[in-house]
């Protein structure tokens, strides 16, 4: 069966290590699949506001956003589906989280949004500096940010701590497993992600297939680590780059190639010819 929608992770798949690059392999291929007939979708943890230049090139109709806590129809951003946290419920992990001296962002309505208490943690976060300009991507920072989510009634779509020191990693995860009803995953090395229960990139993409009555079947999705799993699993056909998680190499065809080195242009090339 031919392929009639690509899912495409974006760090660590499609983007190269500076988080903001594509290779012109990866462009092509990605403009050839569309010339197919392809419904090109991006499925990323990042927030709408953080998407990468380089998509609007792209004749994108709909993008996964947030882990797939959200699904947006562009042009006009309309909201096809949204699966978010409630305010109450993100205070009550964040009170759990308050001992650790933790950078924590919270993704509201496609924007990411910080506290004002947490400047100081984030000008020490040891990252290089492609990752610190994609943060700083639509990066809102409010005073009392809880009171201000609350006031305003916006949605979270998901809380993010962009990096756990080492000497928290342990203690952080085993506290975050106690925690019910929320879906933890990791997108880069040394972070952690917090959805509700329900919300992954693999049931987002199960609602978009349903409403473009799209077979799983004919499903392609790339993907490299712990937040792509499910995606991976729902589509009929599944890969990896090589630089994956070994978590997504036993479950997808490992690409000969890393994100460097057009691993995405790659699998398009071999499985979306016909």
């Amino acid at each position: 069966m031919s392929v009639a929608l690509l899912a495409f992770d974006l760090d660590g798949t499609t983007v190269c290590n500076d988080h903001h690059t594509v290779s012109s392999r990866n462009l092509a291929a990605l403009e050839n699949a569309h010339a197919k007939g392809i419904e090109l979708v991006p499925a990323t943890g990042r927030a709408q506001g953080r998407l990468p230049d380089f998509l609007s090139q792209l004749p994108i109709r709909y993008i996964i956003t947030s882990n797939g806590a959200k699904i947006t129809c562009l042009p006009d951003n309309e909201i096809l589906y949204e699966n978010t946290m409630s305010l109450s419920f993100v205070a009550y992990i964040l009170e759990q989280l308050n001992p650790y001296p933790i950078y924590w962002e919270l993704y509201v309505q496609g924007c990411c949004y910080v506290d004002a208490s947490m400047e100081h943690i984030f000008s020490k976060l040891p990252f290089p500096r492609g990752r610190l300009e994609m943060m700083a991507k639509n990066r809102i920072v409010q005073e009392n940010l809880l009171h201000f989510v609350k006031k305003h009634n916006l949605r979270i779509e998901k809380l993010n701590l962009p990096y756990l020191p080492p000497e928290y990693q342990h203690s952080v995860r085993l506290l975050l497993e106690k925690i019910p009803d929320i879906t933890v995953s990791s997108s880069l090395p040394q972070n952690a992600e917090i959805n509700s229960t329900t919300c992954n990139k693999g049931t987002a993409l199960a609602y978009l297939c349903s409403y473009l009555n799209i077979k799983r079947e004919e499903v392609m999705a790339l993907g490299d680590n712990g937040n792509d799993i499910e995606m991976l699993q729902f589509a009929g056909i599944s890969a990896a780059p090589s630089n994956a998680a070994p978590c997504v190499k036993k479950i997808a065809w490992e690409i000969p190639a890393t994100n460097e080195e057009s691993a995405l242009a790659i699998a398009v090339e071999k499985w979306c010819t016909v």
